[in-house]
């Protein structure tokens, strides 16, 4: 059996990391610690370093474009690792081992007939880096960037995506499943009523120079979005150290099954159509399985404004781990927000989040606990752990903002339970020596209140560890050693980022 791979986008090093870059990675790694407790794993990410993007940004601080890649690939496996990501494998586009896997790809691709040589005339948008239809402007603008883009003539490779889309239409939503299924019903109608053109695959030479050589072609430069998505592919046969050199298609192609297809692809939204029409149409063309499912997440707004460069408010989620914990980080980013759906970054809402929830709520809950039995003078009792075949549900379905309110739920009915039960006032009759039938009462009660919360807290540690592993490992401790402990201290809001 392959392994279940997940993976996301793999991001443009035009720019370091902000929080939308960290939620998608940090929403992997969560689904990669859930799934590892029960099947072999494997998550990849990455960085995009090729285009005209990133050699303008390494010119920008007069810098050989490699070098300038090298730098912020560097800065984003440091965040990584610091917001407590453990990847297994982290791709980069310029590295040899990809180059020679998208050359060798390609080079099949136009052995099977579907490439071919034309001449390509649109409007061309330098932040896209790619053309533009007509009806996709704003205005005469890219509704992303707000430019306006450039008229373009100029002779290119196609690939020929035309020749695919009765066969996506027919695959989307049984071989490959899109989520949420707004997006899925979103792609399938644009399927529907727009006829696919075949998609440019390479940019001359003399215009985009820092890129992957059409193998065939010298005074081309493979397009970036094609060379990039098959990241997915090099990647992890790169972790195994396949050597590319000299290998037939068909080599690749066996190895490749140990991992893919991938079981969930994380992406934001503006990246759907490259992600569920050129990549499955690549995929078909080569005969080789599409993913079970792309999981498509929405955009973080700050404070009411969109993310970016000019407003200044582009997050540094290790900023934000230093003055708030990670803890509340990778609590706060899905517990706010459904996972599918746009959100709103806010600090106050951070802050009020995680304490109301984790530090009020839980943390509360197994310090008082504690704190009782050890009062009691310990319980004598193994606690049992058994799987919630709710939360097992919502984690297979990414309803990871739903997964947090139902532990939170869970914790809040058991501080409930205390607060009714009042064990304090039966331990105060067990320390007093009350009669035998009295004694023997409370202290069935008290074993039953204390079991059923700690018995909980376990079914609590074990869905919150792919959020919160440290804390949730430390819940474990503290019911193990019936010690209490400050799990989620209080935290208080700073100056602005």
């Amino acid at each position: 059996m392959s392994k279940f791979l997940i993976t996301t986008p793999i991001y443009y090093v035009n720019d370091k990391p902000h929080i939308g870059h960290s939620y998608t990675t940090i929403a992997a790694d969560v689904l990669t610690r859930f799934f590892s407790k029960k099947i072999d794993t494997f998550f990849l990410t990455g960085t995009d370093e090729h285009g005209n993007k990133v050699c303008s940004s390494a010119l920008a601080q007069n810098k050989e474009p490699k070098k300038f890649c090298d730098e912020i690939s560097k800065i984003y496996q440091k965040n990584w690792k610091e917001l407590g990501i453990d990847y297994d494998f982290f791709v980069r586009t310029t590295d040899s081992y990809h180059e020679q896997f998208v050359k060798l790809v390609l080079v099949e691709l136009k052995n099977r007939g579907y490439i071919y040589e034309g001449e390509y005339e649109g409007l061309y948008c330098e932040g896209c880096e790619e053309f533009k239809a007509p009806k996709d402007l704003v205005k005469g603008c890219c509704a992303l960037h707000k430019t306006y883009p450039v008229k373009l003539k100029e002779k290119v490779w196609f690939f020929k995506l035309s020749s695919f889309q009765k066969e996506l239409i027919a695959k989307i939503g049984s071989d490959l499943k899109i989520a949420p299924k707004s997006r899925e019903n979103e792609l399938l109608s644009f399927l529907k009523k727009e006829k696919l053109r075949d998609v440019a695959i390479s940019r001359p030479a003399d215009r985009v120079s820092w890129g992957i050589e059409l193998p065939w072609d010298k005074e081309q430069i493979i397009y970036v979005w094609i060379d990039a998505l098959f990241n997915y592919l090099s990647g992890p046969l790169s972790s195994i150290g396949f050597n590319f050199n000299n290998k037939h298609f068909e080599d690749i192609a066996d190895v490749l099954g140990d991992f893919w297809p991938a079981q969930i692809q994380l992406i934001g939204k503006d990246i759907l159509r490259f992600h569920a029409v050129i990549w499955p149409a690549l995929l078909l063309a080569l005969d080789l399985d599409l993913p079970k499912k792309i999981f498509v997440h929405g955009f973080f707004t700050v404070e009411g404004e969109k993310i970016s460069k000019s407003l200044g408010n582009a997050i540094n989620p290790i900023e934000l781990k230093q003055k708030y914990g990670l803890a509340a980080l990778r609590y706060y980013i899905f517990r706010d927000f459904s996972f599918g759906e746009d959100g709103d970054f806010s600090i106050s809402n951070l802050v009020e989040r995680y304490n109301a929830d984790l530090a009020n709520n839980l943390g509360n809950l197994v310090s008082r606990t504690l704190n009782l039995i050890q009062n009691y003078g310990g319980l004598e009792a193994k606690i049992e752990f058994k799987k919630d075949q709710k939360l097992e549900k919502l984690f297979s379905e990414l309803k990871f903002k739903e997964i947090l309110e139902y532990i939170v739920f869970l914790a809040r009915e058991k501080n409930q339970l205390i607060d009714k039960e009042k064990p304090w006032e039966l331990i105060n009759e067990a320390n007093q020596g009350k009669e035998f039938a009295i004694l023997n009462e409370s202290q069935e009660k008290l074993n039953k209140i204390f079991i059923d919360t700690l018995t909980t807290l376990k079914i609590i540690a074990y869905y919150l560890e792919p959020f919160l592993p440290k804390e949730a490992k430390a819940i474990d401790e503290a019911i193990e050693s019936q010690k209490p402990a400050i799990i989620f201290p209080r935290i208080e809001r700073k100056q602005e980022l």
